[in-house]
């Protein structure tokens, strides 16, 4: 049959009906035509097909079928650079698109359709989300195809599976005559490498730890390959204020520029060690009604107005602080201020840490005045804002993670959490709702209307465990919930504390606790997450490439 001929229909040849021709005795003859009076699709009896579809494949490997099911890397382009030989044999097996293969029993051009079967436990879209993303629809309608003069068809696009991991499809064919065949199972997973760029003098996280966080990933359908580490010898690890954090992220950079990372991109997050992190904040401090002059006994003054809430001095990363106060008498103007000599303040190391955790200044105001005075002391000075105990950089594809947070040495145990966090943060988590529907749990540093919450975690995370952020009045939050079963809620503004029953229970909350998995909505995002383009990832529009 030519390519430009129309299939015949069921019971004819050629045009002819079978049973019509001359030779045949009238019995014969008459029960073909009763025969022929049988429609298509009748639900007691079918007309006999010419050439009947046998197969349709999943192909693996240019036109070699696959022998049982596959899985399909949805989030990597089909380029052989994927290609590892191992799980991925052959570009067939990246991207979301399918290549199927549909076998007749004899040569000729026949009808085919094509439609996938999706498995009932695959993830589900909102249709907001597949709006969003066209990458969260598969292709649910029907797809027609005419095979060749063969008798085969090969389709190289056309029927996309979606973005999702851990999804299960079949491809069904159905041939002209009603006849259908079903292919082989596809499984989808997603692929990220993960290139750790170590410091000179920080201690390498163990290779269990990394295998307890690409465990955790690999549970939602995100695989996390490990590659060959390389070392920056250039900056010590430890960033205390903007310029350290540009540094240290070029100091990554060099180091990068040598590692099989490079040869992955964009698909790989790149993993670097920090000694730490301590970010300042100025205060100013008034002390009224404080006495000077001779015979006048030190000062002690906290880095804080309330009684119990300690602050430190920030240090640069040479360890030099930033601290000053003055004197101004009664009634005087600011004009007879008195500055405080260098040699006269003392930072005072606090009663539990190491030497150099200040959390008060001494002032020797002895002989600061010819004679007694009264009047007002004001202490100026840099303190921590916050010590994080990681960190996914903004606008590229580096997480660190700290070796000491709050003076305290990290438990590697404790370094599994944050990487989980971290990278989680990189792949767009929690869902704000630009592309995923927004996390059930979801809250950041300001949480907007109606009730004007703002807290101290930056950034997008899941209170899971913990009663709705929604309950509280309007104001400002310190959230300390690290393990306890009742945390604790700090007014910053007021400086009142409350209690409230609850443990966080997603690695997505905002401070290292005790917990290293996501909770089920956080992984269900995360499953259903689009991986395929890293610039529509959250804080991604640049790489260290």
């Amino acid at each position: 049959m030519g390519n430009d001929e129309k299939p015949t229909s069921p019971g004819t040849t050629n045009g002819k009906t079978k049973g019509s021709g001359a030779g045949l005795s009238g019995g014969v003859a008459e029960a073909n035509k009763k025969l022929t009076n049988k429609h298509v699709g009748s639900t007691t009896e079918k007309c006999p097909a010419t050439n009947q579809i046998i197969a349709v494949e999943i192909l693996d490997g240019g036109e070699k079928a696959a022998a049982g099911t596959v899985k399909q890397y949805v989030n990597l382009s089909r380029d052989a650079k994927w290609v590892d030989g191992n799980q991925i044999k052959n570009t067939d097996r990246l991207s979301e698109i399918l290549r199927i293969r549909v076998r007749f029993q004899k040569p000729g051009t026949e009808k085919i359709t094509l439609k996938l079967i999706p498995d009932g436990a695959n993830a589900t879209y909102s249709d907001k989300e597949k709006v969003r993303n066209a990458k969260y629809r598969y292709t649910d309608q029907e797809r027609g195809y005419v095979t060749q003069k063969d008798g085969t068809k090969i389709v190289e696009s056309g029927i996309s599976v979606a973005a999702a991991g851990g999804d299960k499809y079949w491809v069904e064919a159905q041939d002209a005559w009603g006849k259908k065949v079903r292919s082989t199972a596809v499984e989808t997973i997603r692929r990220l490498y993960l290139q750790e760029v170590t410091t000179k003098g920080l201690a390498r996280l163990a290779a269990d730890k990394i295998q307890a966080v690409q465990k955790e990933f690999e549970s939602h359908k995100v695989e996390l390959i490990p590659l060959q580490a390389v070392q920056q010898t250039v900056h010590d690890g430890k960033v205390r204020q903007s310029a350290d954090t540009d540094a240290f992220k070029a100091a990554v950079a060099q180091g990068y520029q040598g590692s099989q990372g490079k040869q992955k991109k964009p698909y790989v997050v790149v993993l670097a060690y920090l000694h730490s992190m301590a970010f300042r904040r100025y205060i100013e401090l008034v002390w009224p009604k404080r006495k000077v002059g001779p015979g006048v006994n030190d000062i002690l003054l906290p880095l804080s107005y309330k009684k119990g809430d300690s602050n430190y001095l920030w240090a640069d990363r040479a360890g030099r602080m930033s601290y000053g106060a003055r004197f101004t008498p009664q009634g005087a103007g600011s004009s007879r201020a008195i500055e405080f000599k260098m040699g006269r303040i003392h930072p005072v190391i606090a009663s539990t840490g190491p030497a150099d955790k200040y959390d008060r200044i001494r002032l020797q105001v002895k002989n600061l005045t010819p004679k007694v005075m009264s009047g007002t002391i004001e202490v100026i000075a840099y303190i921590i804002n916050s010590s994080p105990a990681g960190i996914s950089f903004y606008d590229d594809n580096v997480v660190a993670f700290c070796q000491y947070c709050d003076w305290k040495r990290m438990l590697q145990d404790d370094h599994i959490r944050v990487l989980v966090h971290e990278i989680g943060h990189k792949i767009g988590m929690v869902s704000d709702g630009g592309d995923l529907d927004k996390g059930k749990f979801y809250y950041d540093h300001n949480t907007g209307s109606p009730q004007n919450i703002t807290t101290s975690h930056w950034g997008p995370h899941c209170s899971c465990g913990l009663p709705p952020f929604d309950q509280l009045t309007a104001g400002a939050y310190d959230i300390d919930a690290k393990k306890e079963a009742t945390f604790k809620i700090i007014d910053v503004n007021k400086g009142t504390l409350t209690k409230v029953k609850g443990k966080p229970s997603c690695v997505m909350f905002g401070m290292v606790g005790s917990r290293a998995a996501f909770c089920k909505d956080c992984g269900n995002k995360i499953r259903k997450k689009d991986l395929g383009n890293p610039q529509k990832w959250k804080n991604w529009k640049s790489r260290l490439m």
